[in-house]
């Protein structure tokens, strides 16, 4: 076996031959796309928690004016009211990192439904990693097949506390599915 000591024509020590050139660039390929995906998950993973933050902050505002005004925000107020009134009940509406809007800015804000069912009064909705919401056009269209009562009052879209909750669970998002997998961060306000 040769000694890696062996000397060039010029003088010097050999270098490196191309396949362990080779080797030594695909172990760094390697460890750049691991660093990659592991900081990937770490930034989605951060995302979530703040989102998670931001939507407890705004259901304890909804919890502020429901002990006000005895009603949860409309849909037509949307979560706007609660910076307005005889007391604030938020300084500011934080918000939906996951988002996107034009040119990188993040979306005014999180999607906002009520009369959803006895117990579950409202939800407050952010797109979730995949960066739609999928939770909002089912919404819409159990409203459609549901008519409401007579005098134009509107009815809850579900029967019974159970499926409402079935009904979330099924369009919330998983961490543990992955970094961008589908689904919506979803909290309820209800009494």
């Amino acid at each position: 076996m040769k000694s890696r000591k062996s000397q060039c024509p010029g003088g010097g020590i050999q270098g490196l031959t191309l396949g362990e050139m080779l080797i030594v660039l695909a172990v760094f390929s390697i460890l750049a796309t691991m660093f990659m995906m592991s900081s990937q998950y770490a930034i989605q993973k951060s995302k979530y928690s703040r989102v998670l933050q931001d939507q407890r902050t705004v259901v304890s505002a909804i919890e502020s004016h429901m002990a006000e005004y005895m009603a949860v925000p409309s849909e037509s107020q949307g979560l706007g009211t609660l910076l307005h009134g005889r007391n604030p009940y938020i300084n500011f509406l934080p918000t939906d990192l996951f988002r996107v809007g034009v040119a990188g800015q993040a979306h005014p804000g999180y999607a906002y439904y009520t009369d959803i069912a006895d117990g579950y009064n409202s939800v407050i909705v952010s797109a979730g990693p995949d960066g739609d919401l999928d939770i909002g056009p089912a919404i819409e269209k159990a409203r459609k097949d549901t008519v409401g009562l007579a005098g134009g009052t509107r009815r809850m879209l579900f029967k019974t506390p159970e499926e409402a909750r079935l009904f979330i669970v099924r369009y919330s998002y998983d961490p543990t599915n992955g970094v961008n997998s589908d689904g919506d961060v979803i909290a309820h306000y209800g009494y």
